[in-house]
């Protein structure tokens, strides 16, 4: 397991960005966890999307009950944008992390060349 960052699906006390640091990778509890969580959100976010097109498309809606739904509906927002920032970090560190490990290979087969 190699020591890796991931940005959470939750904000940390104050609002800011929280990351899981350390020792843990795609394997750990903490790791899975995120990941489940990721999923609960973007599903409560489609959810939220059907019920805003149903409320909206009602004729009884009143105002309070719409300003409600719409804050609701930039939580959600904000919580899929979180979900995909972080989905771009990791793909971004195993850009990298595969490109090390290319040019790795490479500098051990030039070694390898030019000691036969």
């Amino acid at each position: 397991m190699s020591t890796r960052s991931r940005l959470l699906p939750w904000p940390g006390p104050n609002g800011q960005s929280a990351y899981l640091l350390g020792e843990c990778g795609p394997g750990s509890h903490l790791w899975r966890l995120a990941d489940e969580m990721e999923g609960v959100l973007l599903r409560m976010g489609t959810e939220l999307v059907q019920h805003g097109r149903s409320l909206a498309g009602d004729p009884k809606a009143d105002a309070r009950q719409l300003r409600y739904t719409v804050f609701r509906l930039a939580e959600s927002l904000t919580d899929a944008h979180r979900i995909a920032e972080s989905r771009k970090l990791r793909l971004e560190e195993l850009e990298r992390m595969e490109r090390d490990e290319a040019v790795a290979a490479s500098d051990s087969g030039v070694k390898r060349e030019e000691r036969s």
